[in-house]
């Protein structure tokens, strides 16, 4: 892996590692005051999504914990900083055995950029849509 590769990989990293430890420290609720209207209305490139996507991959994996939510914020993250519409979306189905499963992903236009493909998300009813915005 080249240095620039690795330099984006470790700061991705910091970003999700961020967001979970954010949401074990405060909850939920250190995020709710910044979830309103959409303000961005540019859609991410393929090739941006396609990177992203790329990231948040490749860093979980070195993130315990880091599961569809701080994944999905950390996206986010990237894509608000770069000027592209992004909402993280959350979506409940009940599973087999009768218990509720929820999911977070994160959307750009039709894009679904982190969270699974089309197929994934739409066995989730939609519950919310939110832009968080991290300063």
């Amino acid at each position: 892996m080249r240095i620039r590769s690795r330099i984006i990989v470790l700061k991705t990293i910091f970003i999700l590692l961020y967001f979970r430890v954010l949401l074990q420290v405060r909850g939920i609720k250190a995020l709710r005051k910044s979830w309103f209207h959409h303000s961005h209305t540019v859609e991410a490139t393929p090739e941006f999504a396609r990177q992203i996507r790329e990231r948040i991959r490749i860093s979980a994996r070195f993130v315990p914990g880091a599961m569809c939510l701080p994944q999905a914020l950390a996206a986010n993250y990237f894509l608000r900083r770069r000027g592209f519409e992004s909402i993280v979306r959350i979506g409940v189905k009940r599973t087999d055995e009768g218990a509720v499963s929820a999911h977070a992903w994160v959307i750009s236009g039709s894009t679904v950029v982190v969270g699974g493909d089309d197929n994934t998300v739409t066995q989730f009813s939609h519950l919310v849509d939110a832009e968080v915005i991290v300063d």
